[in-house]
């Protein structure tokens, strides 16, 4: 921009509100794309974060930490607690101190009854018409010389914002690490060590509550350290042994395995896209999308997840969940595009976006017509860096479309980006200023 010459305000019923740019012998429209800025703010907490859960009803944050040992105190872990804070001010507001040698494993906010079913399901399958929301968290005990922990406990904490206290309604013990915590049609979904339990609240004797039971739980594999439902389903990660679809049958109360991925794969972090299809991120720093076949012709297929997308992205990644950093515009194309937020060890967020066919197939055309004229530092050839690589296998990474490589289309000077599209449509089929428009489309979703 510092070779423009002449700039003046333009408005017309086809460019309102935009301006006109005179560089040499090229005239160039445009208007002033609004700025979303992200703002950061770091809270000190003097301790070790491991969990964290929003709770609305409350407008309060649930932060699962761990102090920092004495030094001298040989096998000492540290002390755990749950730390209360505003979810506006970040104020410290309340605080439920951990057992010795206990540590916390995962926290979450839930009203039992209040599931994603209908009400009336949900209260009904529930066992109680309770509408408190309470703090869950799940625990840990560690004790010298276990491999894996043998003992932990699912607590139940009640908030109350009048006086900031914090209760404990009810604690449970169970026979493991509680490695998370899910609500589910207005039930609790916990996986300790390598079972999946399902647990109601449920009135219990002299008027009180307790929670119980609700199926019998199912053994997946090794450890179930991640966890994410949708409708009746629930899939699984496990430490060694890649994902594990189970379905939630309320008629007969049980949860039942219905596919798994058959490829080993060691997860660090889990999303569903949709029904039918999920992503899981490796130690590797990969990404992987399978989907299930429900109308595959046999069962054994209809229990095999199969892979349809592999990825290198070079992060360590930890969480995936829904989200975006952005506010959606009305009239954008993309404004219903289901998008997930990610994180990494290094502290990078990333955006992961389920694109319609259509801008999927043109996107990818256009990634293939990049990598021939955008090089990385070095000349490093972008492919090989993409490539799906574990300690098993090593291929080409498929069905994922790299953001900042399409991005990197509008930094091109435009005789080249013509050129670009020209190579990739040479029949016309998109235009430099509809790749523009797309491309930049595509930006704003983050």
């Amino acid at each position: 921009m510092c070779q423009v010459e002449y700039l003046c305000s333009f408005t017309t019923s086809s460019f309102p509100d935009s301006l006109a740019l005179v560089k040499g012998e090229q005239l160039s429209l445009g208007a002033i794309d609004g700025i979303q800025k992200l703002h950061i703010r770091t809270v000190p907490l003097g301790e070790q974060p491991r969990r964290i859960t929003q709770q609305p009803e409350t407008k309060t944050l649930g932060v699962m930490t761990i102090s920092a040992p004495a030094a001298a105190a040989a096998g000492d872990l540290g002390k755990g607690h749950l730390r209360i804070f505003s979810d506006t001010t970040f104020d410290l507001l309340a605080s439920y101190p951990l057992n010795h040698q206990e540590i916390p494993t995962a926290v979450a906010s839930m009203r039992f009854g209040g599931g994603s079913g209908d009400k009336a399901e949900s209260s009904a399958g529930s066992g109680s018409e309770d509408s408190s929301v309470f703090y869950i968290v799940g625990t840990a005990l560690i004790r010298p010389g276990e491999f894996e922990p043998s003992k932990g406990r699912i607590l139940l904490l009640s908030y109350n914002p009048t006086n900031s206290s914090l209760t404990l309604v009810e604690q449970l013990e169970v026979h493991g690490a509680v490695y998370n915590l899910c609500e589910f049609q207005g039930k609790l979904l916990a996986t300790v060590n390598n079972k999946v339990h399902l647990y109601k609240w449920a009135a219990a004797a002299g008027g009180r509550q307790e929670l119980v039971s609700d199926c019998s739980p199912v053994s997946v594999q090794v450890l179930c350290l991640h966890l994410a439902v949708r409708g009746d389903f629930v899939v699984v990660g496990d430490l060694m042994n890649s994902i594990t679809l189970l379905v939630y049958k309320a008629a007969e109360g049980s949860l039942e395995i219905r596919a798994r991925d058959q490829e080993s794969k060691w997860l660090t972090a889990l999303a569903l896209l949709d029904d039918d299809t999920y992503a899981a991120a490796d130690n590797s720093c990969n990404l992987v999308a399978v989907r299930k076949n429900p109308d595959a012709a046999t069962d054994e297929e209809r229990a095999r997840l199969e892979v349809v997308g592999r990825f290198h992205t070079g992060e360590f990644i930890n969480r995936i969940r829904p989200g975006s950093l952005v506010m959606r515009l009305p009239d954008s194309e993309l404004g219903s595009v289901l998008t997930f937020l990610y994180g990494g060890v290094n502290g990078s967020v990333g955006l992961l976006a389920s694109l319609p066919r259509d801008w999927f197939e043109m996107l990818a055309a256009l990634q293939d017509g990049l990598k021939k004229v955008i090089y990385g530092v070095g000349g490093f050839d972008h492919e090989s860096w993409r490539r799906f690589k574990d300690e098993r296998r090593n291929e080409a990474a498929s069905n994922f479309i790299d953001g900042d490589l399409v991005e990197a289309f509008l930094d091109l000077p435009p005789e080249k980006a013509r050129e670009v599209v020209a190579s990739v449509w040479p029949g016309g089929e998109f235009s430099y200023e509809e790749v523009s428009r797309r491309v930049e489309e595509l930006q704003r979703l983050h």
